[in-house]
């Protein structure tokens, strides 16, 4: 005589393969989505701004901020909502698009330092491939090391690109080749300016 609390055993096989099933449904879906968002990290995002900056404080990250064209350095710290972190600043130049606006402990001096190609690449925006070393180059699709190579030994043999259009005379970069690269390459400065430059705060 089975106690009341007892269950036959075929149910008991039964619930423990429909948990089983549940599992791999559930692990199935997790999967998708990861792969979903895999990609979505991976495609170009569209974006009708032209410019992004990002702050750093020190080794912080303090905010990252898309603008329609380059604004002054007060501008930039409102957009974000961190003007208040710098106290009052007066715009002087604009700052160039697609860089890094770095400060360091209490000094009056920012850095500015391009922002690498594979960041640009997952934030819709395209490489300037006059300003690009080889590894920022990689991050655009159709691009691999013996191109990128290529790229920059044009550009130093030539003195720049004044076009996209240009890339086609490098050697290996034929009409595919091209279509696969041009949307996420741009021309846009007219000289390699990939080194730090120091700016006052004004």
């Amino acid at each position: 005589m089975s106690s009341p609390l007892s269950y036959p055993r075929s149910c008991t096989a039964l619930h423990g393969l429909l948990i089983l099933a549940l599992a791999a449904i559930l692990m199935d879906c997790l999967y998708s989505g990861q792969e979903a968002v895999d990609m979505a990290t991976t495609q170009p995002v569209e974006s009708t701004a032209s410019c992004l900056y990002q702050v750093m404080h020190d080794d912080y990250c303090l905010g990252a901020a898309f603008l329609s064209r380059p604004e002054g350095l007060s501008k930039i710290l409102e957009t974000m909502g961190i003007a208040h972190a710098f106290g009052s600043t007066d715009d002087g130049e604009p700052v160039p698009c697609d860089k890094i606006i770095k400060f360091s402990g209490n000094s009056p001096f920012y850095s500015l330092e391009k922002i690498g190609g594979a960041h640009l690449v997952r934030c819709g925006r395209p490489i300037d491939i006059n300003l690009a070393d080889e590894i920022d180059l990689l991050a655009a699709p159709g691009i691999g090391p013996r191109t990128a190579e290529k790229i920059v030994l044009y550009r130093e043999t030539v003195g720049g690109f004044s076009r996209v259009e240009d890339l086609k005379k490098i050697p290996g970069i034929g009409r595919k080749k091209f279509a696969t690269m041009a949307p996420f390459v741009e021309v846009k400065t007219s000289g390699p300016f990939d080194k730090p430059q120091y700016v006052q705060a004004p």
